[in-house]
């Protein structure tokens, strides 16, 4: 039994020495890897291998490399982990543990890693020039920003050229910029940078582009002078590269643009030499110079006779010479000679009426018989005709036309034309009627021709005559005061007038009516002869109107300033300007103002009258512009700074052409151009002008001046014809003039109305008045009715029956005085 359990203890014994021996005599165990994990990615290039494993006095060999069999890398190590350094970017690689004791060794699985990609810089951005610039001088700088994240160092490459792909220009720039130079003009240039950094990372930008600016060009000018410093024309100028010439004008000046680069400028003239020969140019100058040397002439002279087809001498004969030499004429003998030639000249004959053979002839040298043979003239004959009319420009029947030179006469027919045939040479034409001046007094005629037409004024007699002189006053109010309005006379001749108390009206021999205004009414009265209407504006801004048979009158409120102006009337509508310059429009039917635009702004006021061509409203402002209104949306179609203060209306002709005076008189086109150079008016007391242009039927303006000279002036050119003095104690012209049916002329200076001659301003009559007038007169049935500062309303007998014409342009007006006011 004892030996039995003694067998089984020595049993145990050794199955617990074996067990021991098992766990530690033997070989480490398989290291298990902590970090990184298998096939990790984008991993640092600093990192530390990291794994674990079990057994007595282990070390351990670590294998790393890019193989997928790495090689020893380190040996012996005693921790669990190996710290790698810079490792490669974007790079995989290879890691095993082989753990090792005195009992053997035991190896781990190969496991790999991969490095993150190499850092890169910024794309680059912002460049300059941006993309797509033009005009960039052919030298620039290139620039561009970037940055590396990773704070590394950059280098740069720039590929710069004409092509979308373009090419490498530089490489290793340390600074964001590059510099250009000789670029070429107007070409379209591409660019990129590529950004590198230190470890290898490169970022490009997208590719740019730019256009350098056109070739600059340049002008240049000069003058040629002869050795006695006087200019030379027609000098060639030549210009290298392919530049056209320019020749020298007669004051021997020359220019040229559009060059560019440097230029050689050479003059050059056939015979002529030139210092200096030439100049070399490479930008902008005006002293760009010659002297030159005519060539040295070798004259001749010539000489010849001229004879007729009977060989008789012929004098007087014309010899011209080309080349801008002096012509000579044939003596008593027919005799001519010249010296002085020079090169190859044209001899030609010339004697009004006269054919010569040959023509002409062509001279190169001395010669003594350079001959012609002359044919005279068959005698020709022309016819002529014309018109003599009266102011009114109706026909003149029964004038005599007479003519020099012993040929009959003829006479006027009821149409006051007339014509002549089988003249011949020059023949003086004048017209004759008893108790007529005709102007022209007689013309010259040596040809053929069908506008001989004379203007015949009958010889006007007697004396102007005060008929009535009304005071212009209402119950009440004792005195009138002075009356600026000019009156206006209805189809059935009822008379209106405007006085500081209201309008007046329905004048009989000794009596009259009047509507009472709150306000004072300066503006003219208007009359619209369709509806028999008159409408006037009074100082409160209000639109006073009444109808036929002028039994009531109504208001309506326009403005908040004054209505100095006269209304105007035009189809269906009545324009109304304020003495600001506000333009209202209004139909007859609604009477409902409506502002349409605006004139002379804050700086002037409206004294003038607004007329019309059907287009546009023509208006003075007393700051001295002109303004032609759009009727219709109220825009200012043109306007001109007349340069001095606008008072009075303008005027228009049976052309449209617009007459106004400002301290001159101007005349536009209907468009605005300027016709001819304004008319000044030399005044001794400081001109100025009040009064409108009046225009004649036979195209002659008549305006008088603040110190009372009343002028004539032709419409066509602007040239005064006559004046006349008219000035008083009391003072000058500030009304309009007024033309009879007999071409008397009518205007008031100071307190006296003058009757002028239509063809020199002579005065036939006057008579005086209480005080000065102002107001514009108005001829109407034999009678002249004009307002003055006394306060009255006067009918004067005149010496004409009426107006010259009802469509003469009186400021756009008509018999009735319908628009004229100042």
């Amino acid at each position: 039994m004892f030996r039995r359990q003694s067998m089984i203890y020595i049993f145990l014994f050794f199955t617990l020495i074996f067990t021991l021996s098992g766990c530690i005599l033997q070989a480490p165990q398989k290291p298990v890897y902590v970090s990184p994990p298998n096939e990790q990615t984008n991993m640092p290039t600093n990192l530390i291998l990291r794994w674990k494993s079990s057994g007595s006095n282990v070390t351990y060999d670590v294998y790393f490399g890019t193989s997928s069999n790495p090689t020893l890398f380190k040996s012996g190590l005693k921790q669990t982990n190996c710290t790698l350094q810079n490792l490669h970017y974007s790079t995989t690689y290879y890691w095993k543990i082989v753990a090792k004791n005195s009992f053997g060794s035991t190896s781990g699985p190969v496991w790999s890693f991969t490095t993150k990609p190499i850092p890169t810089p910024n794309v680059p951005t912002n460049p300059v020039p941006f993309n797509g610039q033009t005009d960039v001088s052919t030298r620039i700088t290139l620039k561009w920003q970037d940055n590396d994240p990773n704070g590394l160092k950059l280098t740069y490459d720039v590929y710069f050229g004409t092509s979308e792909n373009p090419p490498l220009k530089k490489s290793g720039l340390t600074s964001a910029s590059y510099t250009l130079e000789g670029l070429s003009y107007f070409t379209k240039y591409y660019w990129k940078v590529v950004a590198k950094n230190d470890i290898g990372g490169t970022k490009s930008s997208n590719v740019w582009s730019f256009t350098t600016m056109h070739r600059p060009t340049y002008t240049v000018s000069g003058y040629v002078r002869d050795t006695s410093n006087k200019p030379v024309n027609d000098v060639t100028i030549s210009f290298s590269g392919g530049y056209s010439s320019v020749t020298t004008n007669s004051n021997g000046y020359w220019s040229k643009d559009g060059l560019s680069g440097s230029v050689v400028v050479t003059p050059s003239k056939s015979g002529w030499t030139f210092t200096p020969a030439s100049t070399t140019v490479t930008g902008a100058k005006n002293g760009v110079n010659f002297i030159g040397t005519p060539p040295v002439p070798i004259t001749y002279s010539v000489s010849g006779y001229v004879r007729d087809t009977s060989e008789n001498p012929v004098n007087g004969v014309t010899i011209s010479f080309s080349g801008g030499y002096s012509s000579v004429i044939t003596n008593s003998n027919g005799y001519w000679s010249k010296d002085g030639l020079s090169g190859s000249v044209v001899v030609t004959p010339s004697k009004s009426g006269w054919t010569f053979t040959p023509a002409s002839t062509t001279v190169a040298g001395a010669k003594n018989d350079v001959n012609f043979i002359g044919t005279p003239p068959v005698p020709i004959t022309y016819s002529v005709s014309g018109y003599v009319r009266n102011n009114s420009g109706n026909g003149l029947s029964g004038v005599t036309i007479s003519f020099t030179n012993g040929y009959t006469s003829v006479t006027t027919n009821s149409n006051g034309y007339w014509s002549k045939d089988g003249l011949s040479g020059s023949v003086t034409v004048t017209p004759y009627l008893s108790g007529y001046t005709f102007v022209p007094s007689s013309r010259n005629v040596s040809g053929p021709t069908n506008d001989v037409n004379f203007t015949g004024t009958e010889n006007v007699s007697g004396s102007m005559s005060i008929e009535n002189a009304w005071i212009l006053t209402t119950n009440g109010t004792p005195t009138s005061g002075q009356v600026y309005s000019s009156p206006a006379i209805s189809p059935n001749g009822v008379v209106f007038i405007g006085s500081q108390q209201g309008l007046f009206f329905k004048f009989s021999s000794n009596s009259y009516n009047y509507f009472k205004s709150h306000s004072p009414v300066w503006s003219a009265p208007v009359i619209d002869q369709e509806n028999n209407a008159v409408f006037v504006g009074n100082n409160g801004g209000q639109l006073i109107y009444s109808y036929s048979p002028f039994d009531n009158a109504y208001t309506v409120n326009v403005s908040t300033y004054a209505i100095i102006s006269a209304p105007l009337v035009y189809g269906e509508n009545i324009y109304i300007v304020d003495h600001l310059g506000n333009v209202y429009k209004m139909t007859e039917s609604s009477m409902s103002p409506q502002k349409i635009g605006r004139v002379g702004g804050y700086s002037g006021y409206m004294w003038s009258s607004p007329v019309t061509n059907g287009i546009d409203l023509f208006i003075g402002s007393d700051n001295g512009t002109f303004y032609a209104v759009n009727l219709e949306n109220g825009d200012v179609d043109w306007s001109h700074l007349l340069g001095g203060p606008i008072y009075g209306s303008a005027a228009l002709d049976s052309n449209g052409n617009v007459y106004v005076c400002g301290t001159k008189l101007w005349s536009f086109t209907p468009n605005g151009n300027l016709r001819w150079q304004p008319v000044t008016f030399d005044g001794s007391r400081g001109t100025k002008i009040y009064a409108n242009p009046v225009i004649s039927p036979n195209g002659i303006v008549y305006v008088g001046t603040s110190d009372g000279i009343f002028y004539a002036i032709d419409s066509k050119t602007g040239k005064i014809l006559w004046s006349e003095d008219l000035s008083t104690p009391m003072g000058g012209i500030s009304s309009s003039a007024v033309i009879g049916d007999n071409g008397v002329i009518y205007v008031a200076s100071g307190n006296i109305l003058y009757a002028l001659a239509p063809g020199d301003g002579k005065i036939l009559s006057y008579i005086k008045l209480g005080y000065n007038v102002e107001s514009n007169p108005v001829l109407y049935d034999g009678y002249i009715y004009v307002g003055c500062d006394d306060g009255k309303l006067y009918k004067i007998k005149a010496l004409s029956s009426t107006t010259a014409s009802e469509e003469w342009p009186m400021f756009m007006s008509d018999r009735y005085h319908n628009g004229s006011a100042r």
